[in-house]
């Protein structure tokens, strides 16, 4: 049973001394529903904020 792919990509990108954060959500998977970025409380965002405020 094929169930498909949910893929995120996040990308941060500096530009004129700030940093913009890109995420891309894709999923295949028939009748899906895209999920909320979950703010503060999600891993992978406080990884990204910590590497984006020390470089």
């Amino acid at each position: 049973m094929n169930r498909g792919i949910t893929l995120l990509v996040y990308t941060l990108i500096e530009q004129n001394g700030k940093t913009d954060l890109e995420i891309i959500q894709e999923d295949n998977r028939p009748n899906a529903v895209h999920a909320e970025v979950q703010g503060e409380g999600n891993s992978i965002l406080k990884m990204l904020k910590e590497i984006a405020e020390t470089n």
